[in-house]
């Protein structure tokens, strides 16, 4: 959980003078900035962790554990881009509080919480509008990707959307472990008489 994230994005987000709606969807945290007549703007930013050990060896590497569903302890880090994107919208969050003379409306930015296993955005679309979020005239969002620099791809609607969760348990049957017994030559590789069944 994005616990610890969540209390420096609802830090930064009070000291530029956001009205801050906290436990969103359990963690999620959403700022608003209202500044006269005009559109409401909301912009999104993942800010979960993932199940990833960091094994770059830098002062800023991620050491954090945490239990998962399963209770089993697991190394996490914000991969996938996540620790830039709650960058860019602190970045934006930050830059919009500075510009308030050059723009009118409401400006909602929202820390989306477990948004890798899609069930964040189910929490928080039940509960933000319900907590006083107002409903956006223009919904944004950006994503890390493999482009050159400086540029930015845009498209209206869905876009590398989708969150699906899925074990995978590999079974070699029993038959070829017999095989392999019958013959001892468990020390070599039969990959032409291996059958191995998906269950997903």
């Amino acid at each position: 959980m994005e616990v610890r994230t969540a209390g420096v994005v609802s830090g930064e987000l009070k000291s530029l003078g956001y009205q801050v709606i906290e436990k969103v969807g359990k963690t999620g945290v959403v700022g608003i900035l209202k500044n006269g007549d005009g559109p409401v703007v909301m912009y999104r930013a993942d800010m979960d962790c993932n199940s990833v050990a960091e094994t770059v060896n830098l002062p800023f590497a991620s050491k954090k554990k945490m239990k998962n569903e399963q209770c089993k302890e697991v190394p996490v880090m914000h991969a996938c881009g996540h620790d830039a994107h709650v960058t860019w919208m602190l970045g934006i969050a930050k830059l919009m509080s500075d510009l308030k003379s050059k723009w009118k409306g409401t400006l909602v930015l929202v820390g989306h919480p477990a948004e890798e296993t899609g069930f964040g955005a189910i929490a928080i679309a039940n509960e933000m509008y319900k907590k006083g979020v107002p409903v956006p005239n223009l919904l944004l969002g950006m994503h890390t990707g493999p482009i050159p620099v400086g540029t930015y791809l845009n498209k209206a609607g869905d876009r590398t959307a989708g969150a699906v969760q899925m074990d995978v348990t590999f079974l070699i049957i029993e038959r070829i472990l017999k095989f392999l017994q019958m013959h001892k030559k468990r020390e070599r590789s039969f990959p032409t008489l291996t059958i191995i069944l998906i269950f997903g």
